[in-house]
């Protein structure tokens, strides 16, 4: 089955949705804002909302970061849902998505949706009316 989430592009370009995040709970432990983000290969939680959620590391791995170099990056897994109807973040879930540290404190957002998640979606962006829809199989 298609569902197809959608969200507002601010006035700098950026598409922000609201998704709950949590484990096998709904409805989820924490509602936030995300940057559906195209130049970032991973999805990342903010450490606030990691720690707010309680999540284990489920894998570490080193990498290079385009302005910190170096670094040691924890993984966790989490479920994702949406709000299909504009009535409830229930509608709609991604279960067990994976989501490295976003390392930046003062970032917009606590949640970026990286390439590794919309790399299973059609994306369409309209920055002409502001807005934008996910069409995906859940």
């Amino acid at each position: 089955m298609e569902r197809t989430p959608s969200g507002a592009i601010d006035n700098d370009g950026f598409p922000y949705i609201t998704v709950g995040i949590g484990l096998n709970q709904s409805p989820p432990q924490a509602v936030s804002t995300a940057i559906t983000d195209t130049g970032a290969a991973r999805s990342l939680l903010r450490v606030d909302l990691i720690m707010e959620l309680k999540l284990n590391v489920i894998a570490t791995a080193q990498y290079n970061h385009p302005l910190y170099g170096r670094q040691t990056g924890n993984f966790y897994s989490a479920d994702i849902f949406f709000d299909l109807y504009n009535h409830t973040l229930a509608s709609a879930s991604l279960k067990g998505a994976v989501f490295g540290e976003l390392i930046a404190e003062d970032y917009p957002s606590a949640v970026i949706l990286g390439v590794d998640f919309l790399r299973n979606c059609n994306f369409d962006y309209d920055g002409i009316n502001k807005k934008f829809r996910l069409h995906f199989k859940i």
